[in-house]
C-alpha cells in the first residue's frame, strides 16, 4: 500500500509566487480591543489588526446559493456567502472579522482544517464591499 506525505507548510510555500499562486487574494484577520471610558466605565470596542495573521495568502471565491442554503449558529440564513481558503493553519474562530487586500470585510460563520492539516477553509458573509 502506497504512502503518502504532505507537509504541513506545503500550501505556504505554493502561495510565494502571487502570480502562479493557488492563492492569490489576501486575509487579515481584525480582532476587538475592549477598553473602558474612565469617566463612565463604559465598554469601547476598537477593531485592531491580528499582528500574527496579517496579509496571509487566500483564495477567495462567493458560494453559489442556489445550491443550498447557509445557516448561523443561531439559524438565521446567510445571504451573502463566501469561501475563503487559507494557506496554511491559522487560528480563526467563528465571529471573528476577517479584511481582504481591497478592505471588504467578512464575518466568520465557520472554520474548518483539511485533513492534512495544510490549510485552513473559512465560511464567511460579506460585511461591506469598498468602490
Amino acid at each position: 500500500m502506497p504512502v503518502s506525505f504532505i507537509h504541513p507548510d506545503l500550501m505556504t510555500h505554493l502561495s510565494v509566487d502571487a502570480s502562479v499562486s493557488p492563492f492569490p487574494n489576501l486575509i487579515t484577520r481584525q480582532t476587538i480591543v475592549i477598553t473602558y471610558d474612565p469617566n463612565t466605565n463604559e465598554p469601547i470596542e476598537t477593531p485592531t489588526i491580528d499582528p500574527l495573521i496579517q496579509n496571509v495568502a487566500a483564495y477567495i471565491e462567493p458560494i453559489d446559493m442556489s445550491k443550498g442554503e447557509i445557516r448561523r449558529a443561531d439559524q438565521t440564513i446567510v445571504a451573502n456567502g463566501w469561501n475563503i481558503s487559507l494557506a496554511g493553519l491559522y487560528n480563526i474562530d467563528v465571529d471573528d472579522t476577517v479584511i481582504d487586500e481591497f478592505s471588504n470585510v467578512y464575518n466568520v460563520i465557520h472554520v474548518s482544517q483539511d485533513a492534512f492539516r495544510t490549510q485552513t477553509t473559512l465560511i464567511c458573509e460579506i460585511v461591506n464591499t469598498e468602490p
